[in-house]
């Protein structure tokens, strides 16, 4: 019986010495720049295309087993991201015979901004080149950013101010008996905000996980479809003849509601793809572009109350200031944001033009569901599908840092884009009809004024006589 335990006892212990002994391995594969390994070493930023960087590594070995060579086995996840400037495989990189170890360095370059890890895989020889049988992995997660410039500060510091003075003037504009009257009605309102608050979020992340799109783009298309009405809404309402009361109340509405709605969303939706690189995200800042919306707003409002008149002159520039808006983020946005079209791919493309033009249908499907007038289904349509995309990227500039914003950015502006597309040219079409529908009427008109004035001048048989 002792016997038996004692060949059990050598038995189990010969077994858990050969586990540990393989679980510690006898070389250390360590990256040179990376000072802070713990728990998830940080990652590495690059400035895109200005520079390259100069990535040290080292081996360090601790065993008898005479190793003279090293081979590195370099692999990128994004190569679209960066790229190596070395010439690989690196292959039979020497060891200090004294010391055992070694070290190498690899030049990195930034192509396009975005995220990239680069693995390496290190396998040891001896002296006569004999493969030994323990290796070491090592991943260093890269991050290609842009270098901010004056001109970035400047389009996010309109952007902002275009986004507060808009809401101020929305305020402005709403009229509290005719909000009480579209309240009392409440069909057109529940309409626009079901399609903007619940519809829209929620086709935003299926978009973004059918396309597959990475962490920064999804938070992008969230963000947008998670915003409130836009100004040019009641522009476009009153461009095609509808109710701009109506309106009005639904983008008030929609602003106001957001507030609650827009972090919500953010926080429910948002979550599976914010934490993909260990991004913090600012929930504060976050807050802060909600009160920039919601304060103008109020200030609006309360001018409305007391001072109608001023408010009357001050909604005049609506108008001007959505065109502007628009033309400043087509024109001096895109320029500022050139960096876009080399991110852009079909997949963002098409979601972005998906979202809006989803909302749009909603819109009219549930206004002739619901039997809506003319004047309020032009609201509806419009109200539905059309995003505030300054506050998107207004919220996406303050909370993510780089190069995630810029990222993120790509959507919002790409929607700003494609929502005109339809509207104009849709409106396009119908200035063609209703101006060759009364031409024709003209003609038709001065036709038959020509066969009653032939008639009138035909004699009769008295006259005749």
């Amino acid at each position: 019986m002792l016997l038996k335990l004692t060949i059990l006892t050598i038995f189990f212990y010969q077994i858990f010495s050969v586990t540990s002994s393989s679980s510690v391995l006898p070389c250390s594969f360590i990256c040179l720049n990376q000072t802070n390994a713990s728990p998830k070493p940080p990652v590495f930023y690059i400035n895109n295309t200005i520079e390259d960087v100069l990535i040290s590594f080292a081996i360090n070995c601790n065993t008898t087993d005479n190793l003279t060579y090293a081979n590195i086995s370099v692999s990128i996840d994004n190569a679209h991201s960066i790229e190596i400037k070395n010439s690989l495989p690196l292959n039979l990189f020497s060891f200090n015979s004294e010391s055992q170890n070694l070290t190498f360095n690899l030049t990195i370059h930034g192509n396009l901004l975005g995220y990239s890890r680069l693995s390496l895989y290190a396998e040891y020889l001896n002296q006569t080149k004999y493969v030994l049988n323990y290796t070491n992995n090592l991943n260093i997660d890269f991050a290609v950013k842009r270098k901010s410039t004056i001109l970035d500060t400047i389009f996010t510091v309109i952007v902002i101010i275009l986004v507060c003075i808009g809401t101020f003037l929305i305020g402005c504009r709403l009229v509290k008996q005719n909000l009480y009257a579209n309240i009392r009605r409440p069909v057109p309102i529940l309409i626009g905000l079901s399609s903007q608050f619940i519809c829209l979020p929620l086709i935003a992340f299926g978009l973004a996980k059918l396309a597959k799109l990475d962490s920064s783009t999804a938070i992008g298309l969230i963000s947008t479809g998670s915003a409130p009405g836009g100004g040019a809404s009641n522009m476009y309402t009153a461009m095609y003849g509808g109710d701009v009361d109506l309106s009005a109340s639904m983008t008030f509405s929609s602003t106001i509601l957001a507030f609650g709605t827009f972090p919500l969303w953010i926080l429910l939706l948002g979550r599976e793809f914010i934490d993909t690189h260990n991004v913090h995200f600012p929930w504060e800042n976050m807050f802060a572009t909600l009160i920039c919306l919601i304060v103008p707003a109020g200030f609006g409002l309360l001018l409305r109350w007391q001072k109608p008149r001023i408010a009357d002159r001050l909604t005049r520039y609506l108008r001007f200031l959505t065109l502007f808006f628009i033309v400043y983020i087509l024109t001096f946005g895109i320029y500022t944001n050139l960096y876009v079209f080399k991110l852009i791919n079909f997949r963002t493309v098409i979601v972005s033009a998906i979202l809006p033009y989803t909302g749009f249908l909603i819109g009219f499907l549930m206004s002739i569901i619901t039997r809506q007038s003319k004047e309020r289904l032009i609201a509806i349509f419009i109200e539905s599908g059309l995003q505030n995309t300054g506050v998107a990227i207004f919220f996406l500039r303050l909370s993510l840092p780089q190069p995630d914003s810029d990222l993120a950015i790509v959507v919002p502006i790409f929607v700003a884009i494609a929502i005109p597309i339809p509207l104009l040219i849709i409106y396009t079409f119908l200035s063609i009809y209703r101006r060759y529908h009364k031409q024709d009427n003209l003609v038709t008109s001065i036709n038959d004024g020509h066969d009653r004035a032939d008639y009138e001048q035909l004699p009769t048989s008295d006259n005749e006589q």
